[in-house]
């Protein structure tokens, strides 16, 4: 059976509203913004399903059922994997618009390891993460281990939580509880 015309549009905006809603927090780290999501966009998108699970169960109409319902599978399936999707991907996406407004200031790395810049820092007192914008030109930082032993040469005794490849030579290292002097 063809869902009713009225409302076949109904997934397709629901999804690009769940989207318009959640990239922005998925790629966020700060910590007003994890509260929003929480407590604001996480609650509001709950709601809206419940309502569209009730609107549904009253609608009298098959087709019309079948897009309430498709609407709130939309909104279960995409608002989490946007989360995870925009967690993931975050830093490649930052650092590949970064990379082209600091030309400059990664010619200077083209020849030294070092930390050119801090990237980012989150969390609240006592658990908080640094990550930093690290070159190896050696490209030998490839797992945690690898980075923690490359920054316990240079004189830090931090333990290093994650490590992602920018490209080569250009890392991205994240510290727990321990922030790196330039």
């Amino acid at each position: 059976m063809v869902p009713d015309r009225s409302l076949r549009w109904m997934p397709a905006v629901i999804g690009v509203a769940v989207l318009a809603a959640t990239v922005p927090l998925a790629l966020s780290r700060d910590f007003g913004v994890f509260l929003a999501a929480m407590f604001l966009c996480a609650p509001a998108l709950l709601f809206a399903s419940l309502g569209l699970v009730v609107w549904g169960f009253a609608e009298g109409r098959l087709g019309r059922k079948i897009s309430i319902y498709s609407a709130v599978v939309v909104i279960v399936i995409t608002a989490p994997a946007v989360y995870v999707i925009g967690s993931k991907f975050r830093d490649p996406i930052v650092f590949a618009f970064w990379s082209q407004t600091h030309v400059a200031l990664l010619s200077r790395y083209t020849t030294q390891d070092g930390i050119i810049s801090t990237w980012d820092g989150w969390g609240i007192a006592g658990m908080e993460n640094d990550s930093y914008l690290v070159a190896d030109h050696g490209n030998t930082l490839s797992s945690t281990d690898a980075a923690t032993r490359w920054i316990r040469r240079r004189g830090w005794k931090c333990q290093i939580v994650d490590v992602q490849q920018m490209r080569h030579g250009l890392y991205i290292l994240t510290t727990f509880e321990c922030p790196l002097e330039r």
